[in-house]
Formats: structure tokens, C-alpha cells, sequence
């Protein structure tokens, strides 16, 4: 009997020896980010969603996703609680951040009703989008604005004709347009601004290091074809196909690292 209980320490042992060496092993990395319709759906759908997984998974990293308001993502990860945020804008504050590539390319559209003329931003009332990173020049020309929560409240406007029209993020308008069946509405032709996407970690060695491994997946990502599985937009003023596109890819090449 005795015998048999020091064996039974020994494999108890060996067990909690292999839990600990494998948790060891695992990296685990807490990034914030927050909810736009067709990139972050839920903590495991959405564009961007399927894109931080993928590299995490490829990098043998435990990642934890927290969705919360915009602003409130940014400000916790700007006072240190997580340890990056992603999607992350050259117009928010740089200090102390560590970028990876650019894994995507905003475009901001204007959207208006199809019967009415193209709107004057600088005279015409349009709505915006609470949380939304607008650049500031283009907001100080817009003299008559109103917010709402999400953009398909503000297409809601749109068509109860209380609003000329709507700036938001060209794919995520039209999904958002989708879902609520909206076919009079329609975007502008070019894009108002267009910014480079990023994951943004901590100015430390650890965040240099993490960003410099996602930057060397998302590269991976994009020579394989495997981003274009997880965005399959076919459109001007994105990263599709930077083999086919000649003129995007000259475009994007800067902000990939690809030039």
C-alpha cells in the first residue's frame, strides 16, 4: 500500500511537471478592440476577428479579445491593462506604441440617397458615427452634424430625410445597408480618406517583439493568398490581391513593408 501511494505521488507529480511546462509555452496576449459590422462581429467572427486569431494560432499565442465601446478600448489600452488594440489609426495618440504592419486599408465614404444630389459636407446636415475615428480636418468642415450609435441609425435618418447623408467605413456601411435592405442609398465614388489599419502594442521589448512577429504573419498572410480568404473584397482601395493589382500594390507597398 505504501508503495502504491508513492506511485501515485510520482504520477500526480509528472502530471503537474507537464500542465506547468505546457502552460509555459503558451504565450497569452490580452488585445482590446471593438465591434464594426463585418470586421469584429464577436470574439470569433468578423474579418479583423479571423485575421488576430490566424496569427495568434500561427504563433503558438493564447489570445484573449475583449470587445468594448471604442473609446473605452482605446483608453484601457492606453493606460496599460492590455497589452494592444487593434484596429489602430496613425490619427490616434502615437505616444508609447509599437505598430505591426498594416494588415488593411480603411477607406471613409460619404453616403447619400441615390435621388438627391451629392451632398455639400460643408452646408448639408450629416450624420456621424459615436466611436467612429473621424479625421479632424474633415470634421471641422462639417458645420451641421449629429451623431448616432451605430450607422445603420444613422442610414435610418438618412431615408426619414432628417440627414443629406452619412460618413462611415465604405464595407461596413454596405453591410450595414444590406441588413437593413436599404437600396436608394449609395456611397461616393472615391473615398473622403483612406487610412492604413494596424495592431498596436506597448512601446516595450516584449510589444517591439510581438508586433515585429505579427508584421512577419501578416506578410506571410498576404505573399500566400491566405488574406484574401479572409477578405474577400474585390475592391479598388484595398489589399486583395497584391500580385494582380499592380497599381494597389504600389499604393499599399509603404505601409506593408513590401516596397
Amino acid at each position: 500500500m505504501p508503495g502504491n501511494i508513492l506511485n501515485m505521488k510520482k504520477v500526480i507529480f509528472y502530471i503537474i511537471l507537464t500542465l506547468v511546462g505546457q502552460l509555459s509555452f503558451a504565450q497569452d496576449l490580452v488585445l482590446n478592440t471593438y465591434r464594426i459590422p463585418g470586421y469584429v462581429e464577436s470574439e470569433d467572427e468578423g474579418h479583423f476577428i479571423v485575421l488576430a486569431r490566424t496569427i495568434a494560432e500561427n504563433l503558438g499565442i493564447q489570445l484573449k479579445i475583449n470587445i468594448l465601446p471604442a473609446k473605452r478600448a482605446i483608453q484601457y489600452f492606453n493606460e496599460g491593462h492590455v497589452d494592444g488594440i487593434f484596429p489602430f489609426l496613425t490619427i490616434y495618440n502615437m505616444e508609447n506604441k509599437t505598430l505591426s504592419r498594416a494588415y488593411y486599408i480603411s477607406n471613409t465614404m460619404l453616403f447619400y440617397s441615390i435621388d438627391n444630389p451629392v451632398p455639400n459636407i460643408e452646408q448639408d446636415t450629416i450624420c456621424l458615427i459615436s466611436g467612429y475615428v473621424y479625421e479632424q480636418l474633415m470634421i471641422a468642415q462639417i458645420k451641421h452634424r449629429v451623431y448616432a450609435e451605430t450607422d445603420q441609425s444613422c442610414f435610418k435618418m438618412l431615408k426619414q430625410g432628417r440627414v443629406k447623408g452619412v460618413i462611415a467605413e465604405k464595407i461596413s456601411g454596405q453591410l450595414s445597408l444590406d441588413y437593413l435592405n436599404y437600396r436608394e442609398i449609395m456611397h461616393s465614388e472615391n473615398p473622403l480618406i483612406s487610412f492604413p489599419v494596424f495592431f498596436a502594442f506597448k512601446k516595450t521589448p516584449e510589444g517591439k517583439k510581438i508586433a515585429k512577429e505579427f508584421s512577419a504573419e501578416i506578410f506571410k498572410l498576404i505573399k500566400s493568398g491566405e488574406y484574401n480568404k479572409i477578405f474577400p473584397f474585390k475592391s479598388k482601395g484595398f489589399i486583395p490581391d497584391i500580385n494582380s493589382a499592380k497599381c494597389s500594390y504600389s499604393y499599399f507597398a509603404p505601409y506593408l513593408g513590401l516596397d
